[in-house]
């Protein structure tokens, strides 16, 4: 009866024929230092005149974490040569919430330390990749889902995304619409880690009314098999597993296959500490002086001389989802050293062509209605949230790299700023791997 329920009623924009019947097939085997830069200033700023002041270009590194088992980490691969960086970092924790109709994803904890260099050893020096990013790909890399006329993106460069939309490819016509059905009317997910369980919680839309499907995963063998734990809608959970990709165990990034009422989905999990740089532009000449600007301009200066002061930004995490065929969604979560604190819920999105976009970004202030980040920023400041008036998102290349820009007045001349951030990359399993775990599974 749910079977049916989906084909006609929750989902269902077409009629479908064998809802609950077909399978999913298996895939075969096979800051440092400041610069002042004459460069053109970034999208949407002012061009500099001889009289003006240039963009200033800061560059910082977040040093790549060891995390325990049972936190999150990155993806693999892309880095640019001979841009270095060192630092310590802390972590961040909890949920951020939902931003254009997804909930962004949880932010957990992880250890402070330096990066673990190829060979296992530690190093203060890692490859920054959000320094000198041009953002100059043909298009982004897409989820396949859409809003309005923008496009999902992926927010990794491990290339899973395309894989699993091969994957999708590869069942009936029949089977492919129930998929997509399901997939479009999921709103959010989240991969779930408190006190050494795990599970997925996802939020589907149902005719209007939010229902949200929580599932616990346990593992068995190489993967993690996930059963009901508190299905509240009209959708019958027939089964799912979890796939942890971390070769250190952490289950950072991760990847869910769920089968409700006849139809898949499978879900992209990344958590992982972001490499930043800041591109700095003061209005020449401002009549007065724009003090949240200039407050937020002081945080990175101190961080990219080296100051000794303790106002600089000291950690930024990011923790997404990407849906196959659907929507997907970034938390980012700044930290300082002096215990402030902001909170970003990202919207991924990008057009068809080219990675420029522009999309709000929503500044959350209220972390009350999330146990881990209600209890984080009781211990912290927000004065840098407050004084940020806006942010929105402006390249996007689908890899885990974004360009926001920051402003701090209503006024679109006013003194701004870029934060560039690119996901911090951890050994993860590979697309090849994948494909050889996915060939031992059995339909279900």
């Amino acid at each position: 009866m749910k079977s049916v329920l989906l084909c006609m009623t929750v989902l269902s924009l077409l009629t479908l024929s064998s809802c609950g019947k077909s399978k999913d097939t298996k895939s075969a085997p096979p800051v440092a230092k400041v610069a002042t830069t004459s460069t053109p200033a970034p999208d949407g700023a002012p061009v500099p005149t001889a009289d003006s002041t240039a963009p200033t270009v800061v560059g910082g590194s977040q040093a790549a974490p060891t995390i325990r088992p049972g936190t999150l980490a990155g993806a693999p691969t892309g880095t640019l040569a001979g841009q270095t960086g060192s630092g310590v970092t802390s972590s961040p924790t909890g949920t951020v919430p939902r931003a254009n109709s997804g909930a962004a994803p949880t932010l957990r904890p992880g250890s402070s330390t330096t990066a673990p260099s190829a060979n296992g050893s530690q190093s203060s020096e890692i490859i920054n990749t959000a320094v000198g990013l041009n953002f100059d790909e043909a298009e982004a890399v897409k989820t396949g889902g859409k809003t309005k006329d923008l496009n999902y993106t992926s927010a990794g460069r491990d290339g899973l995304m395309a894989e699993f939309k091969t994957y999708a490819k590869k069942v009936s016509a029949d089977q492919q619409k129930l998929n997509q059905n399901l997939a479009s009317a999921i709103v959010s997910a989240k991969l779930v880690k408190s006190a050494g369980n795990m599970g997925v919680e996802i939020t589907v839309d149902e005719f209007g009314k939010l229902q949200t499907y929580k599932m616990k995963a346990v593992t068995e063998g190489n993967k993690m098999v996930l059963s009901s734990a508190g299905v509240a809608g009209d959708l019958e959970f027939q089964g799912g597993f979890l796939k942890c990709l971390d070769l250190d165990g952490s289950c950072d990034n991760a990847y869910a296959k769920i089968k409700l009422s006849g139809a898949y989905t499978r879900i992209i999990f990344r958590n992982s500490y972001a490499d930043n740089s800041f591109v700095i532009y003061a209005k020449p000449n401002a009549p007065a002086p724009n003090l949240n600007f200039d407050l937020w301009n002081s945080y990175i200066s101190n961080k990219g001389s080296g100051a000794s002061s303790a106002q600089k930004i000291d950690t930024i995490r990011m923790s997404s989802y990407e849906i196959v065929n659907g929507k997907s969604a970034m938390g980012v979560l700044v930290l300082t050293q002096d215990l402030d604190m902001v909170g970003l819920s990202v919207p991924l999105v990008a057009a068809d062509q080219g990675t420029k976009t522009s999309a709000t970004a929503s500044k959350i202030t209220d972390f009350s209605k999330n146990d881990d980040l209600a209890a984080l920023a009781a211990s912290r400041s927000q004065k840098l949230a407050r004084a940020l008036s806006s942010a929105t998102v402006v390249a996007n290349n689908g890899l885990g790299q974004l360009k926001l820009q920051l402003e701090f007045s209503t006024d679109k001349a006013d003194s701004k700023i870029w934060m560039v951030l690119s996901r911090v990359q951890t050994s993860t399993l590979n697309v090849i791997e994948v494909q050889k775990f996915e060939a031992t599974l059995k339909a279900f």
